[in-house]
């Protein structure tokens, strides 16, 4: 198969496609995450806050907008 009838077949795919791109945050995950964020906060416990952090990372990236904006709802460095 030549490499123009794969593209005009839709068979040919990038290789790196879907390499480093991280999951979109769900509207119920983000409450969830928020909820925990405040909940942490309000008990001043900086290791659930740390881990909550590594979690949305890990998981959603730091270019996420709404990473960004959940990590500016932590009230304590971590």
């Amino acid at each position: 198969m030549s490499i123009v009838s794969g593209i005009n077949n839709g068979n040919l795919k990038c290789d790196r496609e879907g390499v480093g791109e991280m999951q979109k945050i769900s509207t119920s995950d983000y409450y969830k995450y928020k909820s925990a964020i405040q909940s942490a906060n309000d008990t001043e416990d900086r290791e659930a806050l740390r881990q909550i952090q590594k979690q949305l990372i890990a998981k959603y990236g730091l270019d996420n907008d709404d990473v960004k904006q959940l990590l500016k709802y932590f009230r304590y460095s971590v």
